[in-house]
């Protein structure tokens, strides 16, 4: 059997790992097709060292440097149309798809009604709903085109035989939507950390400072000012405690963010992008909190970095009113924020006994409740 695993944006330790171990366990061939321009650092990748376990097919495609903007648009159809094209060479029976970009969908759906193949396609955001702006005369312009490539995505799902989403909302849409294709929760999570991997956590400080950490691009959908009134000079928590931040990620909206929060008295300590586990969890064990801060209008419900947090045992402050919100409230990872003056009266009463017992609840509960065998799901249909 011959397999192709495709990721626009590099996720193969976050999640396409799972996918590729279970085909080679089975002895079937196995193609990883990745763009050679990265997301997150907008440079060029010359190689995958850390990919061993299978064939990695590197397309080459246009550079973009900002987010939002037409170039990443075209970035991304012409490596939708080149993997339609390996595909036609490589003739996989099986074709593992995560998406978006949403021209992707378009293109492993037109190779399946040419060719045929099983085809799981994997629903990890939701574009153009996640579109930060969605009102004014910049909104009604674009509205025309917002629907076209939502219609990218949409009129080509139903080819798929089996449809995955990070989260029980995303489910429940699906079903909606697509009521006649195989469709199933699969939680975005990567390996659970060993005991002696995880980051040593020192709480001991928290009646004279507190640490937070900001993993991941600060860029269009991170809630700005939730974070300026959290960390206002005049609020609650900065007449009462030293503030510390760590930002681990770098993004168009980062100097805005590090510029007013200076003003506001916070230390900042900026590490840039880190992909070391060791490396990242040397920092985070400086930290008493992991920011989760998107727009609540963009409806992430399942934010990767929320589940970092959980991952290293970091409690976590997430703005998100999705699954992860539920998750939160029922296995104490930290705290839903709404309103900044309410969360700082919250942490402000913690101990350092409390902030262990929130650690101890992310370190137990991150493997029950987001690693699962995706071996149980894809049996249904390959």
């Amino acid at each position: 059997m011959r397999v192709a695993c495709i990721s626009c944006f590099n996720s193969y330790h976050n999640h396409i790992y799972k996918f590729t171990g279970y085909f080679k366990r089975k002895n079937y061939t196995v193609k990883y097709i990745i763009q050679d321009f990265s997301h997150a650092d907008k440079k060029y990748i010359f190689d995958y060292d850390d990919i061993t376990d299978v064939g990695v097919v590197k397309i080459h495609v246009p550079a973009y440097y900002n987010n939002l903007s037409p170039k990443r648009l075209y970035s991304h159809y012409v490596f939708a149309r080149k993997v339609y094209k390996i595909l036609c060479e490589f003739n996989p029976e099986i074709i593992y798809c995560m998406f978006p970009p949403n021209m992707l969908v378009h293109e492993v759906a037109k190779y399946k009604r040419k060719f045929g193949a099983k085809v799981i396609f994997d629903y990890w955001d939701s574009w153009p709903e996640s579109f930060p702006f969605k009102k004014g005369k910049r909104y009604a312009l674009i509205k025309p085109f917002l629907n076209m490539w939502r219609n990218l995505r949409d009129k080509n799902l139903g080819d798929a035989d089996l449809i995955l989403t990070p989260s029980n909302i995303g489910l429940k849409n699906l079903r909606e939507k697509f009521p006649g294709n195989l469709s199933q929760v699969l939680r975005p999570a990567r390996k659970s950390l060993e005991a002696e991997s995880l980051p040593k956590y020192d709480f001991s400080k928290i009646a004279s400072e507190i640490s937070f950490c900001y993993l991941g691009n600060v860029n269009f959908i991170t809630d700005l000012e939730f974070a300026k009134k959290l960390f206002a000079r005049e609020g609650k928590l900065s007449q009462n405690r030293k503030l510390k931040l760590h930002i681990i990620g770098e993004g168009v909206n980062l100097e805005n963010l590090v510029t007013s929060l200076e003003s506001e008295g916070v230390e900042i300590f900026k590490h840039g992008i880190i992909y070391d586990d060791g490396t990242k969890n040397r920092i985070l064990s400086q930290c008493n909190f992991g920011l989760s801060i998107p727009r609540q209008s963009i409806g992430a419900d399942m934010p990767l970095k929320a589940i970092d947090y959980v991952r290293a045992g970091l409690p976590l402050i997430s703005t998100s009113l999705g699954e992860i919100h539920d998750l939160i409230a029922k296995y104490k990872f930290g705290f839903n924020a709404h309103d900044p003056d309410e969360l700082a009266e919250n942490i402000l009463q913690l101990t350092s006994s409390d902030l262990e017992r929130l650690s101890e609840n992310c370190v137990n509960n991150y493997e029950r409740v987001f690693v699962q065998d995706v071996g149980e799901i894809l049996e249904k249909i390959v």
